[in-house]
């Protein structure tokens, strides 16, 4: 009986190879090839999943990056601050030729006013017999708390001193109150712009030398350990701008007339029996302490050197001019004396 074909089940003719229907081999080679063709296919199949699979990655990768991508986008332009838009510049007004551009006022510093009032007082000069001068040495200060514009050259040298002493011992009063003139024009000037009231002080700190023709007895108020303090001009106003704390400045003037006094013999009728008290005296002018001062001394009979205080005390009652000056005054006049005098430095 002859065999059969495996794959299509016809009878084979004998010794055949191969199946003359199918085209299978006898040996079984066909089968073989149909089951590689099979696990050809099968592996095929797996290849072209895992080609979608990769495919599907690449993609959904990429999908990812290009959302990343974008949303970063979109929180840096929400993040990012928005620019404000800058404000217009406003229109500049063109200034003609002819029209002068409007200035704010700019006020001067009081460092550049104060160096400039020093100059001008620097340049005041004292013109005597021997030649002129003036103090290069000015203090400026504004006591804004007390409302006080101090003006002062408290410390002369020993030079400019002795020629103001010279001028004093040869009786140049004159010159002297020119000068006295000019300070206080310029010094007021700016007591006026920075609306202060005004205190002059010139003079002298601890020197060894002082005018000769001064009174002893009114030299020793100024006399101290250390030497001399001499007071050359001091003053607040016209009225009270004294030089050597006995010459009026403006005293002279025909224009002028002297600050009134009491009208009574004495200022202070007991000066010369019993100590003063500050309180007592609380109530005096610059003035009339001035003189209050000056009437211990005219109870002796002190000539006088300066006009106005000899014509005030002339027309006294009880005054008699001395011979001499060479007076001495008791404890309690002393005590008088120099209490009335811190006094007067007082107003």
């Amino acid at each position: 009986m002859g065999s059969f074909c495996r794959e299509c089940g016809k009878q084979l003719p004998e010794n055949a190879v191969a199946c003359p229907s199918c085209g299978t081999m006898v040996d079984g080679t066909r089968q073989r090839n149909q089951e590689g063709t099979r696990e050809s296919k099968s592996t095929n199949s797996w290849l072209k999943i895992w080609v979608v699979v990769a495919t599907l990655l690449v993609l959904g990768g990429a999908g990812y990056f290009v959302y990343d991508y974008v949303t970063s986008q979109q929180n840096s332009n929400e993040t990012t601050p928005v620019t404000k838009p800058e404000a217009e510049t406003p229109e500049v007004k063109e200034v003609a030729e002819d029209e002068e551009e409007p200035k704010a006022p700019t006020a001067p510093k009081p460092t550049n006013i104060v160096n400039d009032y020093k100059k001008k007082l620097a340049n005041v000069s004292v013109k005597g017999s021997s030649g002129a001068f003036s103090i290069d040495s000015w203090e400026i200060e504004h006591d804004k708390v007390n409302g006080t514009l101090y003006i002062s050259a408290d410390r002369l040298g020993t030079p400019v001193a002795n020629r103001f002493f010279t001028l004093y011992d040869k009786g140049e009063m004159s010159a002297l109150k020119a000068w006295g003139k000019d300070v206080y024009r310029v010094s007021n000037e700016l007591a006026t712009r920075v609306n202060a009231s005004l205190y002059i002080s010139v003079g002298t700190e601890c020197l060894g030398v002082y005018p000769y023709s001064m009174n002893s007895s009114v030299l020793v108020d100024y006399s101290g350990s250390c030497g001399y303090s001499i007071p050359v001009l001091i003053g607040e106003s016209k009225d009270n701008l004294v030089l050597f704390d006995e010459e009026y400045v403006y005293y002279d003037d025909s224009s002028s007339s002297a600050p009134p006094v009491s009208y009574s013999e004495y200022v202070i009728t007991d000066s010369d029996r019993r100590e003063l008290s500050v309180s007592e005296v609380a109530g005096l002018s610059k003035h009339e302490l001035y003189i209050a001062r000056n009437e211990i001394y005219a109870r002796y009979g002190y000539v006088f050197e300066t006009d106005y205080l000899q014509n005030y005390f002339n027309a006294k009652s009880w005054y008699y001019p001395a011979s001499s000056n060479n007076i001495k005054l008791s404890k309690t006049e002393e005590y008088n004396v120099a209490l009335l005098k811190k006094e007067e430095g007082r107003r």
